[in-house]
């Protein structure tokens, strides 16, 4: 794997389209539930403008989750390069770099793969579900070659 930089995508399920819909009619109730507290206040005080201002953040927060969702499968999952693995970590994070320096060992823990890590690392998580199955391969074939190399 020199100087290639390697793709793996989120599987494409309908999965992320339920999570995304879910969001949304999250971002629905908040604003059902803020026209009905308000209707029922009659404009008593600053009370309403403290409602409005959650319910504004609760919509964008579940809008921007939804949007995340439906375009999950045009996103990159994990990127291998040459000396590091940088996966997603969702809307506002950014990838998490795991070298591969510092992997150690890899194992299985329920529906996730674990990347061990050295120095008192923390464990890095890879939801396998989020992977096509030859993605997944791909990535466990490539951190047992490294393993392998390192010993």
């Amino acid at each position: 794997m020199h100087g290639n930089t390697v793709r793996l995508p989120y599987r494409i399920s309908e999965e992320w389209n339920k999570k995304a819909r879910g969001h949304l009619l999250s971002a629905l109730a908040a604003l059902g539930v803020n026209v009905f507290t308000l209707m029922s206040l009659n404009g008593s005080g600053r009370m309403p403008w403290f409602i409005i201002g959650v319910t504004v953040f609760i919509v964008m927060m579940e809008t921007m989750r939804a949007v995340h969702y439906f375009k999950r499968p045009e996103r990159d999952y994990i990127i291998i390069e040459d000396a590091a693995l940088f996966l997603d970590r969702g809307l506002i994070l950014p990838r998490k770099k795991v070298p591969l320096n510092k992997v150690k060992d890899t194992e299985y823990q329920e529906e996730d793969f674990v990347i061990k890590q050295n120095h008192n690392q923390e464990d890095i998580l890879v939801e396998i579900d989020a992977l096509e199955e030859k993605g997944f391969a791909y990535l466990r074939q490539t951190l047992d070659n490294y393993l392998e190399e390192s010993v």
